[in-house]
């Protein structure tokens, strides 16, 4: 049983390393409250789409959902009426997620002034950040509650495939947002530090029982 509890956990620690060493972009932020949404925003050939919506730093792409996708694709970002990034994507044909690069972006751009425009012949269709109560994907968190209007659904990137490892300053500094003020980026390494904790101690018991029989 000694051997099995030893073998598992070294196991469990292999696969955690494996898994927080692995690079790929990171998402930064983004405006959805669905997971897929019900709704689809259509654009049509040579017209452009604008929305308010806050810009991270290190946003080096933007990620759009677009059925049918012909292109060219244009995002142009907005501070105070100046465009200070834009991407373009040119024609393909495509269905689901399309990632669109930008110009570097350093720091965060609350407000922001985002717009889609279609430099293509034909329409597209965008898929919308929320669903209406009602839809075909409708969350139980939004029964009785009055929506806004449906933007597109926007996800930023980072700009550099990243490991966990090397993001973890960043998603502590997120997993103490919207918490009580006491709360901060010390929060998640002080969860992990007594989940770490107890993980140890259950081993330790483990093999104390193991010793005693």
């Amino acid at each position: 049983m000694r051997a099995g509890a030893a073998i598992a956990a070294t196991l469990v620690v292999a696969l955690l390393v494996i898994v927080l060493s692995s690079n790929d972009r990171r998402l930064a932020d983004t405006n959805a409250r669905v997971n897929v949404s019900g709704v689809a925003l259509r654009l049509p050939a040579g017209e452009r789409r604008c929305q308010t919506q806050d810009v991270p730093p290190g946003a080096g792409m933007v990620r759009l959902f677009v059925d049918p996708f012909a292109g060219p694709l244009e995002v142009t970002i907005f501070k105070d009426g100046r465009p200070v990034s834009s991407g373009r994507v040119a024609s393909a044909s495509v269905e689901g997620p399309v990632e669109i690069s930008l110009e570097p972006l350093e720091d965060e751009i609350a407000d922001a002034r985002v717009c889609m425009a279609n430099r293509g012949a034909a329409p597209i269709a965008l898929a919308g950040n929320q669903t209406p109560v009602g839809g075909s994907s409708v969350s139980p968190l939004f029964i009785g509650e009055k929506l806004p209007p449906e933007d597109v659904r926007a996800d930023f990137l980072r700009r550099e495939s990243e490991s966990w490892w090397s993001f973890a300053p960043a998603v502590a500094d997120r997993f103490g947002l919207r918490k009580a003020s006491f709360f901060g980026a010390w929060t998640m390494w002080a969860v992990l530090l007594v989940a770490g904790l107890t993980w140890v101690a259950g081993l330790l018991l483990l093999r104390r029982e193991a010793s005693s029989r």
